[in-house]
């Protein structure tokens, strides 16, 4: 698996939808403030699925966090 680099490109409109799903999946997996085994695989197999992990793509899913939990920790809820 690759991590591609975005240095100074746009992000085209595919990659945006792209993006905004992955926040709204990330949303929904941490609604409860847990994040289960099931919800982990998820989020991977929806980043990977094209075979690269972009910058964009870690990005959101560092900032979703942040603005979900603030200061919190994640619970993980592995049971």
């Amino acid at each position: 698996m690759e991590i591609g680099s975005e240095k100074n490109q746009e992000i085209s409109p595919e990659e945006r939808e792209h993006l905004d799903r992955l926040k709204k999946l990330i949303e929904r997996s941490l609604a409860d403030g847990k994040l289960s085994a099931g919800e982990l695989q998820a989020i991977r197999s929806f980043i990977q699925a094209d075979g690269e992990v972009s910058q964009a793509e870690i990005l959101t899913l560092r900032r979703t966090i942040r603005e979900l939990l603030g200061g919190a920790l994640l619970e993980f809820d592995w049971d």
